[in-house]
């Protein structure tokens, strides 16, 4: 290499070598100080995408784990709200069972009656106030709720409160009738499981034709068509019991004009045998059954429409037979028969209409089967159908009775001690003659169904529990609709009424709408057969609480799985990220061993190239 003093070629090599190597050096300082192997783009651009992508995983992890322990924090709220439902539901059942105890009377079951209601509102309460961050967990209204524990569809989690809770029960409103084809003269109707199928069929006495009608239910409110069996008489009402005790619905009809009742042993099936007769005092028109003597067995008793009239009563043997029957004077023209408890000791008493003397008479149990001297109560005119319930809520049963003449229902509220009232009346339809009584709108209180006569409607009275009532209301429905049968036919919890229609020679079927509630009704303990009635009730509920409790259970725990799933995902996201980012410290280290060394070694080769011009000038002043 040549010596001179215009250029100097090793300097500026010295110096470059010296600035790659500061360079070098500064970059590992930076990468020491801030732990970072990647601290700008150019430092690793594909590794810098990765590591973005990584991070904003472990931070969508962090915060879907923050998302899903608000979740946990939903359901042990509502899992603490469900925890003291549970505990009123047990408490009622107790108490309905206590209620049921024939031992207690009337001023004992309004103690217990007074701690169940005060719980049922307390439940309710409970369903209508528990929240969280101002959403409504057990109304039923709560549904897909969706909790996000990660990306899109896949990372959210969805939850259904309250709907186990909730029952489903009818609106008071009914869909358009549906006829089925019935026999000549249709006129009275039964709702049983006939072929113990466990869906419901129908019964219909056709009494034209002397015979009874079986359509056999399909489950959703449609019927096959009729299958007819010989009565051997002309019926007029017929009642479906289990008389001979074999767990099979037996029928029992009225038989009218021959002064008989027949009885029809059910085969299980949806058959029945020959029709055995027994005879009565006179005219049967109805007949209505139950323990009348207190031995266990089930006995008949029959409204006899003549002038006068008469009630037969025909005690059971058990094995479906009856022995011969007794009579006692009742009103004029009964065309037909209740029995419940009306004075308390817990036997059953009759309640038979007059439409002859515009009347109902009450017959009150001696405790052996035999009945003390009717005594009559005014109704209004053409008094026909008759029901008993507890109307006004007083633990007493009240009569109800269906006035054919005047277009009007009569309420005889009574005292408890077999008498009652004078009669109350309220507007009906269009010669309303047969009542029923049922909770057609799920409120708890019993509600008013008349059959129109000459009609083509029913009647609807909504009852208030307190013996008032809403306005009538009119569902058409079909030709004469006299007597209806009440039960849930489709199994969507609301009540259907099934109807005979005389002059169509069919059966109405009128569908109830139903609706969801997660709240509890009214309860109601203030007589054995309600209290016994409540403790279906609150076993329901409390199976629904302790159904939604394993709801909450299993998303408790579904919840956990996921947390610590997104734990651990955060956690690999993070190492990952920080395999790509972090900088390795020993072998940064020992880089900036390596780095100072080379600087201070450029350093000073560059000072020993900056002095090679000044040889030259050595050599010329030499």
């Amino acid at each position: 290499m040549p010596l001179s003093v215009g250029s100097n070629r090793a300097s500026l090599i010295a110096q470059r070598r010296l600035g790659d190597t500061t360079d070098a050096l500064s970059r590992t300082y930076e990468r020491l100080s801030s732990g970072m192997r990647i601290n700008r783009p150019s430092d690793d651009p594909a590794g810098l995408s990765v590591v973005a992508s990584l991070n904003l995983d472990s931070r969508i992890a962090n915060q879907g784990i923050k998302n899903l322990n608000d979740g946990i924090s939903l359901l042990n709220i509502a899992e603490g709200a469900l925890l003291q439902l549970s505990s009123i539901a047990t408490r009622q059942e107790e108490l309905a069972e206590q209620a049921a105890n024939g031992v207690y009377g009337l001023s004992q079951r309004k103690a217990l009656q007074a701690e169940a209601q005060a719980l049922t509102e307390e439940y309710n309460r409970i369903i209508e106030s528990t929240e969280y961050n101002g959403i409504r967990l057990l109304d039923g209204g709560l549904s897909n709720l969706r909790v996000q524990g990660g990306y899109g569809a896949d990372g959210g989690l969805t939850l259904d409160l309250g709907d186990l809770l909730s029952r489903s029960t009818g609106t008071g409103s009914f869909h358009p009738v549906t006829s089925f084809a019935a026999g000549v003269g249709a006129d009275d109707v039964a709702i049983e499981d006939y072929n113990r199928d466990g869906i419901q069929d129908i019964a219909v006495s056709n009494q034209g034709a002397y015979t009874i009608g079986i359509m056999i239910g399909n489950g959703d409110g449609s019927f096959k068509n009729q299958v007819t069996f010989v009565s051997a008489g002309n019926i007029y009402q017929f009642s479906s019991l289990d008389v001979n005790r074999d767990n099979i619905f037996d029928i029992v009809t009225a038989n009218t004009g021959s002064g008989s009742v027949g009885v029809m042993i059910g085969n299980g099936d949806g058959t029945f045998k020959s029709s055995t007769l027994y005879s009565v005092a006179s005219n049967s028109f109805a007949v209505e059954f139950g323990d009348i003597n207190g031995d266990g067995v089930v006995d008949l008793a029959t409204a006899d429409y003549d002038n006068p009239g008469t009630v037969s009563i025909l005690m059971g043997n058990g094995d479906g037979t009856f022995k011969a029957y007794s009579s006692y004077a009742s009103g004029v023209n009964s065309g037909s028969i209740a029995m419940q408890d009306l004075n308390g000791d817990s036997r059953l008493d009759i309640v038979t209409p007059s439409k002859g003397n515009d009347s109902v008479s009450v017959l009150i149990n001696n405790g052996d089967g035999t009945f003390r001297i009717s005594r009559t109560y005014r109704a209004g005119d053409g008094a026909e159908g008759v029901a008993l319930f507890d109307a006004n809520g007083d633990g007493v049963i009240d009569i109800a009775t269906a006035d054919s003449y005047d277009d009007t229902i009569s309420i005889l509220f009574g005292n408890g001690d077999g008498t009652f009232r004078a009669r109350v009346t309220m507007t009906a339809g269009d010669g309303v003659d047969g009542l029923s009584v049922a909770d057609l709108n799920g409120d708890g209180y019993k509600d008013i169904i008349g059959g129109n006569d000459n009609s083509t409607t029913l009647t609807v009275v909504l009852g208030n529990g307190d013996g008032t009532f809403k306005a009538m209301t009119t569902i058409s429905i079909g030709n004469n609709p006299w007597i209806s049968a009440i039960k849930d036919l489709n199994g969507d919890g609301a009540l259907d009424i099934v109807a005979a229609l005389q002059f169509d020679n069919k059966v109405g079927v009128l569908l109830g709408e139903a609706t969801k509630t997660a709240l509890m009704p009214t309860l109601n303990l203030l007589t054995q057969t309600s209290a016994r009635e409540t403790l279906e009730t609150v076993k329901a509920t409390r199976e629904r609480v302790g159904a939604e409790l394993g709801v909450i259970g299993a998303a408790q725990s579904r919840f956990a799985t996921a947390v610590r799933n997104l734990q651990t995902q955060r956690e690999n996201t993070q190492a990952a990220s920080s395999r790509i980012s972090d900088v390795d410290v020993a072998e940064e280290s020992a880089r900036l061993v390596s780095y100072e060394i080379r600087q201070q070694a450029a350093t000073a080769i560059l000072s020993q190239a900056n002095s090679q011009p000044a040889l030259a000038l050595r050599l010329l002043q030499g």
